[in-house]
């Protein structure tokens, strides 16, 4: 992966030899949990949670039988609020960066 801070976030094109051997060149990465993309933003990461986010909301929605309120308040308390709680910080940079 080629990181890159330009104006235009736009990498440019190099390429890094092993021995002659061309080292392949990526758009993303996986790092201890967190995606990161080569122009160091984190949209990837941020859909990819929002949208296993929204399939357990489904599932939760589909899956229960009773439609208590207050038991599938707990449900997406449990299952879904907590996973989102990790995004406030990525997404509050990333809109910060994108104002800028």
């Amino acid at each position: 992966m080629n990181i890159s801070r330009t104006r235009n976030d736009s990498v440019t094109d190099v390429s890094y030899h092993i021995k002659s051997n061309p080292v392949p060149t990526i758009k993303t990465i996986k790092d201890l949990g967190v995606t990161v993309e080569n122009n160091l933003k984190f949209s990837s990461h941020i859909n990819n949670i929002i949208t296993r986010a929204s399939a357990r909301a489904n599932l939760i929605h589909k899956c229960f039988v009773s439609k208590e309120v207050s038991l599938l308040c707990r449900a997406f308390t449990v299952y879904i609020v907590k996973k989102l709680n990790s995004l406030k910080h990525l997404v509050r940079t990333t809109l910060a960066e994108s104002h800028n």
